[in-house]
């Protein structure tokens, strides 16, 4: 995934306020750094002035050319896959431009796209090309859309590019790049939150203690399945019962589906039972978001769940819709400031943390450097984090995805440090949504009918559902209350089975 008060009364009714209050337009550059912006130059040729087609495939049957089907202009960027294979990538990139480490940019480009697609973001970072930065997810469009989002440059960062590949048999046309300097709006003060993904069960053996010490409260992101099944009881998931001590901590109890299975399909994977998991049709993605939502809150007492975690931060707009109808919030894995001016509950960032820094240097300086940049700019950062273990004692066995006692107590001396000067707020992800909004954070409606989301079951739910009657990939917001995709006889079944209540 910034105001100077006159008078001693007003800044007192500052302090009153909630951050929501505090607003201040952001402000963005105005001069585009990507040379060739609009793929123009030269008149003619398959390849612009300023341009790469990229490629981590083998196997594949594919097609990076210019194209005349443009936005604006002659020509666009086209990758086409015709012929898959597993960890393919391909696409288009711009050259490297000269950043400047802190600063933040806007991203921005128009594109028509038959699957979900993905923009990585590399840099040269502390002398090492080529570092990974993050990856923003570009859900499908037949119609030309734009697509906008914002990332702050690295501490030791010199230059970036981006790239926007296919990983699956499909195609991206794309057009009209920018990339601005970017001055996010300022919260009254900055905050981080921290948080578990998958609910290891060494989360809470190695990392529970931690944070008490540090006076942190976190969000712990936990897959249902091995609540449900007992798996907790052979030390690698925890169990309901270790759930509800950290929800006793003050923590907070969030979801990260049934099986950790992708909610678009992009990465094959397998369910927590060793199942491959299918694709993920309307129906399966609905199942995965809403019942382990129900499952946490039955096995968690008082654990009110609002927060949702994407497994491989993979989503599509299909799943962003099936989620704003069951949670507050949908946490992604692309790194990145949350800011006032950007906010995007369905879509939040979230920076991981595992054994080491993208560019091989101290994963504890890396967290630092994210948690600074928060500082520094009034923003809201996410962090987080894996199997809290020592070396070779994971779970999973993917020393990639484990983060040490050591570096994540470091971490955290860090940020209680940065807390005790002031300097830094610590809240779990539904606190600083409730914060930043100035409300209280109350999840969505689930009551079966409720199609509206007003609490009741009544002709408002009735009319939404007639407007949307026989139209297909419709979500339960308008009228799908059975996850069969089309909005029939079938929903209307539930609602009335429902009504009034």
């Amino acid at each position: 995934m910034i105001k100077k008060i006159a008078t001693a009364t007003a800044a007192i009714l500052l302090a009153l306020m909630p951050l929501s209050a505090v607003h201040v337009e952001a402000a963005t550059g105005t001069t585009n750094l990507i040379a060739n912006p609009g793929t123009e130059n030269p008149t003619t040729g398959a390849t612009p002035d300023g341009w790469t087609a990229s490629s981590w495939s083998t196997g594949t049957t594919k097609a990076t050319t210019r194209v005349t089907t443009a936005h604006t202009g002659t020509y666009a960027l086209k990758t086409n896959v015709t012929k898959a294979a597993a960890g393919m990538a391909d696409g288009w990139g711009f050259t490297p431009v000269t950043i400047t480490a802190g600063q933040s940019y806007e991203f921005s480009f128009w594109y028509q796209s038959t699957v979900d697609t993905q923009v990585d973001v590399s840099a040269t970072v502390n002398g090492v090309a080529d570092t990974f930065v993050t990856a923003f997810t570009v859900p499908k469009s037949a119609a030309w859309t734009l697509y906008k989002t914002t990332l702050t440059a690295p501490t030791g960062a010199t230059n970036m590019t981006m790239t926007n590949y296919v990983s699956q048999v499909g195609s991206i046309t794309t057009d009209d790049y920018s990339l601005v300097t970017y001055t996010p709006e300022a919260l009254s003060q900055p905050i981080v939150s921290v948080s578990f993904d998958d609910g290891w069960a060494n989360q809470y053996i190695n990392a529970r203690q931690i944070l008490k010490d540090n006076k942190i409260n976190s969000t712990f992101y936990l897959i249902s399945d091995p609540l449900t099944t007992g798996q907790g009881t052979a030390l690698e998931y925890m169990t309901p019962k270790q759930a509800q001590d950290l929800l006793a901590d003050g923590h907070e109890i969030a979801s990260h589906t049934i099986d950790h299975c992708s909610m678009n399909g992009t990465t094959i994977s397998e369910q927590t039972n060793g199942t491959p998991c299918p694709a993920p049709t309307t129906a399966f993605v609905t199942n995965e978001m809403t019942k382990s939502k129900t499952d946490i809150e039955k096995l968690v007492p008082g654990a009110k769940v609002t927060s949702f975690a994407y497994p491989y931060g993979e989503y599509s707009t299909e799943s962003i819709n099936i989620g704003k109808n069951l949670y507050t919030s949908q946490r992604t894995v692309e790194c990145g400031q949350n800011t006032k001016d950007t906010l995007d509950l369905t879509k939040l960032k979230g920076c991981d943390i595992g054994a080491t820094a993208p560019d091989g240097t101290s994963v504890v300086n890396y967290a630092k450097g994210i948690i600074d940049n928060a500082i520094a700019q009034k923003t809201w950062t996410i962090l987080f984090f894996h199997e809290i273990a020592n070396a070779g004692q994971g779970v999973q066995g993917d020393e990639a995805y484990t983060t040490s006692i050591a570096d994540f107590t470091a971490i955290m001396n860090y940020i209680a440090q940065k807390q005790t000067a002031s300097a830094l707020s610590n809240m779990s992800v539904a606190k600083a949504i409730q914060t930043i909004q100035g409300t209280v954070v109350t999840p969505p409606a689930t009551k079966p009918g409720d199609v509206n989301g007003d609490n009741v079951v009544d002709e408002g739910d009735l009319s939404v559902m007639f407007t949307n009657w026989g139209k297909t990939n419709m979500t339960a917001a308008q009228g799908n209350l059975n996850g069969d995709t089309i909005v029939d006889e079938g929903d209307l079944s539930v609602l009335f089975t429902n009504w009034s209540k």
